[in-house]
């Protein structure tokens, strides 16, 4: 909800937790493999003091919210994932186990 405050960026409106497409997903869980890495370093420590369940950005609660997924948790935070070594063999790992 506080997302649609700070961006008028119409992508928030379809990533809260009330959206229709996250609706969407909760009822009818895709029918193709999903891997999800969590990310769950925060380098905001004042933010770690409320929130301390985050990687900086996305609690891993919202992170974790979907039961299909395959989770796997790298210690990165949120906008450092994708220069993650770690990261970037978790997804070609996944590409090549289903020859994507």
């Amino acid at each position: 909800k506080w997302l649609k405050r700070v961006s008028r960026d119409p992508v928030f409106s379809h990533i809260t937790p009330r959206s229709k497409e996250i609706a969407t997903l909760k009822t009818h869980p895709p029918t193709v493999p999903v891997d999800s890495i969590v990310t769950t370093r925060s380098y905001a420590p004042l933010f770690m003091l409320v929130a301390p369940e985050t990687d900086g950005v996305v609690s891993i609660q919202s992170q974790t919210a979907l039961q299909y997924p395959r989770y796997t948790t790298i210690s990165n935070g949120h906008l450092d994932v994708l220069l993650s070594n770690e990261a970037v063999t978790l997804v070609m790992q996944f590409l090549q186990q289903y020859k994507i």
